[in-house]
């Protein structure tokens, strides 16, 4: 029996350290198991877009056509921009004077040469109405009565040569002056003081408007729907697109035609 005790303590010896392997490696199992522990998924929400509707855009019905501006042959969809009459207005041209304010929207533009090498402009307009602030005003030369006849406009000015005031009765030219209707004109502050006292005065459609009402000036055009120029017509006419041009027609009639 002894030889047999002796004989099994090397495995005796062999399974203890087996357990005692064991004991120390399970915490560590144990340990690593708690560290590779994953999350619980989670599921992202999902959105959907939807294309937003478009809405097009309300067109505005094209007003219709009433006729044609008697002095630039452009349409116009006012009736009383074709009735009214014309209105023709002095403007200072002198150095000093410039750059004028409103002529640019003149359907016409009168340039001559009044005295020494100074010239005066008459701005034209086929409607009072459309006149903006524009000036600076200056007298009223004789040369410009007629031109302002031959379209039946009332001549606005501030003051006038001798010639021209008599020209004025003798023609009962209608007339809207500083001496009849001061109350339509006014002087700009900075003009006033950056050009000097007469390259000042300016006036609007507005004032003019309430100025003939007042005089009791006719405002009817009594010359119809008739143009006072012959325009081309431009259904053929191919407008410019912004591009490059070789060359470049201006028709002015059916025998006066600009190349560039």
């Amino acid at each position: 029996m002894k030889q047999t005790n002796r004989s099994m303590t090397p495995w005796l010896r062999v399974i203890l350290l087996v357990l005692l392997a064991a004991i120390l490696v399970l915490p560590l199992v144990a340990c690593k198991k708690e560290k590779e522990t994953v999350a619980p998924a989670t599921i992202e929400p999902t959105t959907t877009t939807t294309p937003a509707e478009t809405t097009a855009a309300p067109t505005q019905p094209e007003k219709e056509i009433a006729g044609y501006n008697p002095i630039n042959g452009l349409p116009v969809t006012d009736p009383a921009a074709v009735s009214t009459r014309p209105i023709g207005i002095m403007i200072n041209n002198i150095k000093t004077a410039t750059p004028q304010a409103g002529i640019s929207s003149a359907d016409l533009l009168y340039e001559l040469e009044v005295e020494g090498d100074i010239t005066r402009l008459m701005a034209v307009f086929a409607n009072p109405a459309d006149v903006p602030e524009i000036g600076s005003i200056r007298s009223l030369r004789h040369d410009f009565i007629d031109l302002a006849g031959a379209f039946g406009a009332i001549v606005v000015h501030f003051g006038g040569s001798y010639a021209a005031y008599d020209q004025v009765m003798i023609q009962n030219t209608d007339h809207i002056d500083s001496t009849n209707a001061d109350y339509a004109y006014w002087r700009d502050a900075t003009w006033r003081s950056s050009r000097g006292y007469e390259h000042s005065v300016k006036t609007t459609g507005e004032n003019l408007l309430k100025a003939i009402d007042k005089l009791g000036i006719p405002d009817q055009n009594t010359n119809g729907n008739r143009a006072w120029f012959y325009f081309q017509p431009t259904a053929d006419i191919v407008p410019a697109s912004g591009g490059s041009a070789v060359k470049v027609t201006a028709p002015f009639s059916n025998y006066a035609v600009a190349t560039f």
